[in-house]
């Protein structure tokens, strides 16, 4: 199966926040059950494609701007409310993330995100950042093929 442009962007986003040192002691996996963390686990990242507005056409390449949504979550502890908690997962990923911007050359840009905040009640308190990065990058006019494959 293909991989596109946008799954891509996914791709190395998640092996950008899997790398050593682990950032989560749960997972961090593409569209996770939001509703459901595991038992034990203190923290774990989501991420999810949102959406991708295609742009200007130069030069038989199609310019988008594509979200991608980081979805951090951590569980209240001794020392922090669930909100705060998730906000620190969101900042160790946020600088994980900044670290390469063009995500290793698939992207042109990719810039600060747009954060929301909620608190869900599961079997206890746990706090969630939802992070929606956007992500400047091109495709090939009669593909969705990053530029960076052709």
């Amino acid at each position: 199966m293909t991989t596109t442009a946008h799954d891509a962007l996914v791709d190395a986003m998640l092996a950008a926040l899997r790398a050593t040192p682990v950032i989560v002691d749960g997972q961090v996996v593409e569209e996770a059950d939001l509703d459901a963390m595991p038992e034990g686990t203190a923290a774990d990242i989501s991420l999810e494609l949102i959406g991708s507005q295609p742009g200007a056409v130069q030069y038989g390449q199609v310019a988008w701007d594509t979200t991608i949504r980081v979805s951090c979550r951590a569980r209240r502890n001794a020392t922090s409310a669930a909100g705060r908690a998730a906000r620190a997962v969101h900042a160790a990923a946020y600088a994980r993330l900044m670290a390469d911007r063009t995500l290793g050359g698939l992207a042109e840009t990719l810039r600060p995100p747009r954060l929301t905040t909620e608190t869900a009640t599961l079997a206890t308190r746990v706090g969630v950042v939802h992070a929606d990065y956007l992500i400047a990058h091109k495709t090939p006019l009669g593909s969705l093929a990053s530029v960076a494959d052709v």
